[in-house]
């Protein structure tokens, strides 16, 4: 009878509506930016996809990464989203842009539906949604991890997290037989995606559930206990091999590195919308100032309303949260997710303030929340229109890629490299050139010989299958890196196969033979095999709990404070409004009243104009003070332009230079202006840089000008190939910059 009774849940179908409002850019934008890390999830997508497409199920090794000599990139990175993204693109849309596109949308979808049902049921269906709308109207979750960061994994991850508090809660408060293998799911689905958010969401987890008096915490601790293992387990076949074999791979420092922190005056200031002008935007790390002001009306009640248990629990955690990364750890900026979460869950009871009005006004005061947030969090989901279309993924699209200035192609620029290369290792011409004429060739004699024949059958992104004859014994380098794994055989029996001391790469040795094929495969270790092994076994443990648990306990159903019918047809006229206004603010372009107009961010800021003979120069600056005292910081913004195409990757000097005696103070030495490399600079796109300048202690009083220098990199800076700068009217100012300002020190 109460299964008959269960009513369709509407609130769950509205917070996905607003989920797919949020993500309209991703849903009616045919492409992705090259400016930030979806473009590298795009190219892992692809390589993930034709090794699924080959028969691989789990890829553990970069084919075309590092000039093409490969790395084990997805061995020791979480594969949790170009997975997801490959199997959309091998199932449903054949092309891996898409596929990341839908990861986003599934993405947003999962944490809103998710912070739906965590809220719902230990409130009510009204604070779950406001909660929804509050979690993704967050401009850390809505926008600097989708479109400036550009970030899959981390944004599934910001999902995921939701759906593991909710799955928890359900362990712990109702326990139904389906419980335990759904939070064990979630817990593998997190670790595969984002490990280190695993930690943080098993802490959450706990913590949320203090406001319950039964079971106690012994039992809930069991059962976490329980079910993490067996979600960790499930995902030891990623996992355990990375960290066993750690030792295989030395890591290369990342191609461009960045170094965000958590203040806390940028936590709470609000967003900036995106000029359509800037090139790469800058991420913003902050919760925004709305989600403080329901938190407050939440607080306020949580004295008094026993429902307001989770809010209160959920605001000593996001606070908690906040001292440590700001005390702690400020550059774990990721901690600002579980942050966002937390607080849009404490600030959801602030709607039962509406309690407090009228009858007739109750109505409104839930859709008059939502359309505040909804206009507030405009940044998130008013995102200019990428015209540059997105290009091919194929191989030779990622060596060209690594040509331009970056690493690895599959890997964001700010994440270190898994090499089992010798340091130092240069390209090989003849692989690159192969990549880009379409016909690579991996095989390189040692010299050329009388007798010995080896030609190419078949290339795949894990093996390779060569003819092979040979009059004499042979020994020749195949240009892939060595890995523990690639094994090598000869007519079914195998053949030496080792790692070349001098370079990391594969060195093969072949007896006489009159011909035969030789296949080269990476294989698994015995690592490999035992990780395996032990998902399989924490899976079939998982199946035989959950099977034992339905046997034994009957199906329970929860009751919670549904949205009436009025509320529910509101509500769902409030979306579809919502949706349109959307799309036709979107749709409309620059013409739209809600939309920034391009070059709004060089306000507040002080013009230069300069350029250089390349064709890039310093558009403004922006400075936070004019008069410092040794010990401070000076936060600088360099706005940079290119007035044309850049043939050459260039890069930036920046120092205090003193006046008085010409030396030289908190110098950042040669850097990739932007973080961008300028050869994908498209012209008449501004791109900042900001500078924290940590002004010394023993830093004399006295006069200071930044200085700019900006020297071709070869790829080592010289200041012999340093660019002349030109003022606005054309008049030479020579290889050094400086600005106009002149700052004071003073003791």
């Amino acid at each position: 009878m109460r299964q008959a009774h269960q009513k369709p849940d509407w609130g769950l179908l509205l917070a996905l509506a607003f989920s797919l409002i949020t993500a309209f850019p991703f849903l009616a934008y045919p492409t992705l930016p090259h400016t930030n890390a979806s473009e590298n999830y795009v190219y892992r997508a692809a390589d993930t996809a034709a090794a699924l497409i080959e028969g691989r199920l789990y890829p553990r090794w970069s084919p075309h990464a590092l000039n093409g000599y490969g790395a084990p990139i997805p061995h020791y990175y979480a594969p949790g989203a170009p997975y997801l993204a490959a199997l959309i693109q091998v199932l449903f849309t054949d092309d891996a842009v898409s596929a990341v596109r839908l990861v986003f949308v599934i993405s947003l979808a999962l944490a809103s539906v998710a912070t739906y049902r965590l809220v719902a049921r230990r409130i009510h269906e009204a604070a779950g949604l406001l909660a929804a709308f509050l979690y993704l109207g967050i401009p850390y979750v809505g926008l600097t991890i989708p479109h400036a960061l550009g970030d899959p994994a981390q944004a599934l991850a910001l999902g995921l997290l939701p759906l593991l508090l909710w799955s928890a809660d359900r362990l712990f408060r109702a326990n139904c037989p389906l419980d335990l293998g759904l939070n064990a799911l979630a817990i593998t689905a997190l670790m595969l995606t984002q490990p280190d958010m695993l930690i943080t969401g098993l802490a959450l987890a706990l913590t949320f559930s203090l406001g319950a008096h039964e079971p106690g915490w012994q039992t809930r601790l069991r059962r976490l206990t329980v079910s993490a293992g067996l979600g960790i387990g499930m995902a030891s076949f990623y996992w355990l091999p990375a960290l066993l074999e750690v030792d295989a791979v030395h890591w290369l420092p990342p191609a461009i590195p960045v170094d965000y922190r958590l203040t806390l005056a940028e936590l709470f200031q609000a967003a900036e919308p995106i000029d359509p002008a800037r090139l790469k935007l800058v991420p913003q790390f902050t919760v925004g100032p709305l989600v403080l002001v329901f938190v407050l009306g939440s607080a306020a009640l949580s004295i008094t309303n026993r429902r307001a248990k989770l809010p209160f629990l959920a605001l000593a955690a996001g606070t908690a949260l906040i001292a440590v990364g700001l005390l702690a750890m400020p550059r774990r900026t990721d901690l600002v997710g579980p942050i966002s979460l937390c607080l849009a869950v404490a600030g959801s009871s602030a709607i039962d303030w509406r309690e407090c009005l009228p009858l007739r006004w109750r109505r409104l005061a839930l859709p008059a929340l939502l359309i505040v947030v909804w206009i507030s969090s405009r940044p998130v989901w008013i995102v200019p229109f990428n015209d540059q279309g997105f290009g091919g993924v194929s191989p030779a699209d990622q060596i060209q890629y690594q040509q331009l200035g970056y690493s690895a192609a599959v890997l964001p620029p700010h994440l270190p490299t898994p090499s089992s290369l010798i340091a130092g290792v240069a390209a090989n011409r003849q692989l690159v050139e192969g990549y880009l004429s379409g016909s690579i060739n991996r095989v390189a004699l040692d010299r050329p010989e009388i007798g010995v024949q080896i030609g190419i059958l078949e290339s795949q992104s894990h093996s390779a299958l060569f003819q092979v004859r040979a009059d004499s014994p042979v020994a020749f380098t195949l240009l892939t890196a060595y890995f523990p794994g690639w094994r090598a055989a000869l007519g079914g029996r195998d053949v030496p196969l080792f790692a070349d001391p001098q370079t990391g790469l594969i060195r093969i040795e072949l007896p006489i033979i009159r011909g035969g094929e030789l296949r080269i495969v990476l294989d698994a270790t015995p690592v490999r095999t035992g990780a395996w092994i032990i998902s399989a076994a924490a899976l079939a443990g998982a199946l035989v709990l959950t099977w034992g648990r339905l046997r034994q306990r009957s199906p329970q159903f929860e009751d919670s404070d549904r949205l009436t019918l009025p509320e529910r047809r509101l509500l769902a006229a409030l979306c579809i409004c919502m949706a349109g206004a959307t799309w036709a603010v979107n749709m409309a372009g620059e013409a739209a009243l809600l939309r920034p107009r391009p070059g709004f961010g060089l306000e507040q800021t002080r013009l230069l104009q300069t350029r250089t003979d390349a064709g890039l120069g310093v558009l403004a600056y922006r400075l936070n003070a004019d008069t410092l005292h040794p010990g401070d910081h000076l936060e600088l913004s360099l706005l940079w332009q290119a007035q044309r195409a850049i043939s050459q990757n260039y890069q930036a000097l920046v120092y205090l230079l003193n006046t008085s005696d010409g030396t030289r103070w908190a110098e950042v030495n040669y850097h990739h202006p932007g973080g961008y490399p300028t050869r994908r600079w498209l012209p008449y796109r501004y791109i900042q840089q900001d500078y924290d300048l940590a002004l010394p202690a023993d830093m004399p009083p006295g006069n200071y000008q930044v200085t700019i220098e900006v020297a071709g990199c070869t790829p080592v800076c010289s200041p012999r190939n340093r660019l002349t700068f030109f003022d606005a009217s054309g008049q030479m100012l020579g290889p050094v910059l400086y600005l106009p300002t002149i700052l004071a020190v003073q003791r």
